[in-house]
């Protein structure tokens, strides 16, 4: 076998290997949404790996993607349902879009920064 071909050959193995890996994380995630589905209520880093979002961005949209509170206090563990959540991050990541849309829209002299804000209102920018 030459070099090229023992190349070739590395190549298509690892390919292959990243193809398998892939269907393997797809299914584990299929299986995990079924299962979540099945349940009444699922905990923040479920519902962040169903939305393909970090669980700080679920704990920032508590309140829209509908999470109820289980305990009283300072920390209270919050769970989700899986279709009201999912219905929700829909909607937000639709005025999410419309919202970019409408800035991208703007003239550029509309769309002024942080510190051109600043200035205009008065204050310090520096």
């Amino acid at each position: 076998m030459t070099v090229e071909q023992l190349d070739e050959l590395v190549d298509r193995v690892a390919r292959r290997v990243v193809e398998l890996l892939d269907e393997r994380d797809q299914a584990q995630l299929l299986d995990e949404v079924r299962h979540a589905e099945t349940k009444p209520l699922v905990d923040a880093a479920t519902i962040a790996r169903i939305l393909g979002i970090s669980r700080a961005t679920v704990y920032e949209h508590s309140g829209a993607l509908g999470a109820v509170r289980l305990l009283e206090g300072s920390r209270p563990r919050l769970r989700f349902d899986v279709t009201k959540a999912r219905a929700a991050w829909e909607v937000i990541e639709g005025s999410r879009s419309a919202d970019r849309r409408s800035i991208v829209s703007q003239p550029q002299s509309l769309r002024i920064g942080p510190k051109r804000a600043l200035r205009a209102v008065g204050g310090d920018a520096a």
